[in-house]
């Protein structure tokens, strides 16, 4: 329970970059982690099935988190020039003499670690809490609830005009739901994460077409309109309203981008079941963008995918030209550090001195976490990174295919796609840099290693 009030925090006290809800998620999550290793040593608490059969994945996790101390362990100067000669140079450059590290930046590599080291803590509670059926729906319910939530409060912040965040008055994003977010398209990333996995449940819950005739079929639908399906399949509609509302570009389209490809060959693995699934799919599209966004603005966010290439000098957001000249730019300086970057959390550091002379907006980030990665944990980190997400996909697919249990099918069914939606969110923006969405992003990772015992009691 103390863990599922620590993943409530998370999206509530870290939405944006606030330093002491970070320091309360980070502590609470590390001490729920302390707690079960007391009781794992006094012999009261047992490693799961799941944890067990994801070794490699939390070998992974650990080498992540390893590969990020190391960035900021001080080294003789000889061995940095060995390593990782663009570092050394950069270091000499700024003064550096003796030891040095191969960070530019030691303290913000620091605070990296620290927040990669909870999220490993987090992937690795999921699995050893999420024991029994009964745990799982809490974790996947618990999950859809809180994307239900932000979504009406978003919403209604943006539609009342009270314009609140979290605990505080909105400085930016007036007039558009960001929920307890900072922006509108972390908002939206989120909101996208809730309805992939809450798209999964709905699949999962499906069954085959047992009525043979009219008075059967009425009685079918009658029982599913009364049932507990078509109160998630609310939350999903709530939740898409607010996705339109965001007016997020890549956030509307990466969702359907996922829902459309990883649906398409859904209807493959779930052949058995394929004309239910197929109706689901298409009242998504049909009811969720026509009649939908027909109230809620939808052709607004097709207003502003036809302006991605313009450049509005009046406005206060990032132009998209901007973008591309950070991705270029910083595609630049990682040529300099190609394995082991520039140090986690550094980009804010370290770019603003490396960026030309016109490019005269701050950057914190590099609005491209493909680029942010490869600048700040070079092209080591990036294949850590990138052979978690290939195994869990590759799991997620194993799970659909030996799964007994057409609920934790719909469940990898949803994993996948929220795991491509972020892939393609991740192209435009810095999601994965959130610590409100990459905490839930790494639950959504851990859900297909979990296995359940059937004869487990909570």
């Amino acid at each position: 329970m103390a863990f599922l009030v620590i993943l409530v925090w998370w999206p509530l006290g870290f939405g944006g970059n606030r330093t002491w809800s970070w320091a309360i998620a980070c502590i609470g999550t590390l001490a729920v982690g302390m707690i079960w290793l007391v009781g794992y040593g006094l012999g009261r608490r047992q490693l799961s099935s799941g944890f067990r059969q994801s070794s490699v994945m939390v070998c992974l996790w650990a080498g992540w988190v390893l590969y990020g101390a190391l960035q900021w362990l001080p080294m003789p100067i000889g061995l940095v020039e060995f390593l990782s000669p663009g570092s050394a140079a950069l270091a000499l450059e700024g003064g550096a003499k003796g030891w040095v590290t191969l960070s530019l930046s030691p303290y913000e590599s620091k605070m990296a670690t620290a927040h990669s080291l909870t999220l490993m803590v987090v992937f690795c509670l999921v699995l050893l809490l999420t024991k029994s059926r009964r745990r799982l729906k809490w974790m996947v319910g618990l999950f859809i609830m809180i994307g239900t939530l932000q979504a009406l409060y978003g919403a209604l912040m943006a539609m009342s005009g009270l314009e609140y965040g979290f605990f505080a008055v909105k400085e930016h994003m007036h007039g558009l739901p960001t929920g307890t977010f900072v922006n509108r398209n972390h908002f939206a990333g989120f909101l996208v994460l809730c309805l992939c996995l809450g798209v999964g449940v709905l699949v999962g819950k499906l069954g085959t077409p047992s009525a043979v005739d009219a008075r059967s079929r009425i009685r079918d639908t009658v029982r599913w309109l009364l049932s507990d399906k078509m109160r998630l399949r609310l939350y999903l509609v709530i939740m898409v309203i607010a996705l339109v509302l965001t007016r997020s570009r890549m956030g509307n389209a990466s969702f359907f981008i996922a829902l459309l490809s990883v649906g398409a060959v859904g209807l493959w693995w779930f052949r058995s079941r394929s004309r239910p699934v197929l109706i689901l799919l298409l009242s998504l599209v049909v009811i969720d963008v026509v009649i939908i966004g027909t109230w809620f603005g939808v052709e607004q966010v097709v207003d502003r995918v036809q302006q991605t290439a313009s450049v509005n000098m009046d406005s206060g957001e990032m132009q998209d030209k901007e973008r591309l000249d950070t991705d270029t730019e910083s595609l630049a300086l990682w040529r300099e550090v190609p394995l082991f970057g520039t140090g986690g959390g550094t980009f804010a550091t370290v770019f603003p001195a490396w960026r030309r002379a016109d490019m005269g907006a701050f950057y914190d980030h590099a609005h491209n976490d493909y680029v942010e990665f490869l600048v700040e944990y070079g092209v080591i980190g990036v294949t850590l990174l990138a052979s978690m997400l290939v195994l869990t996909l590759v799991q997620c697919v194993r799970r659909i295919y030996d799964a007994r249990s057409n609920y934790v099918a719909g469940i990898c069914f949803g994993v996948t796609m929220g795991v491509v939606a972020a892939l393609l969110h991740a192209s435009v923006d810095f999601n994965l840099h959130i610590p409100g969405y990459s905490a839930y992003f790494v639950v959504l990772m851990a859900l297909p290693w979990v296995r359940i015992r059937t004869d487990s009691r909570d």
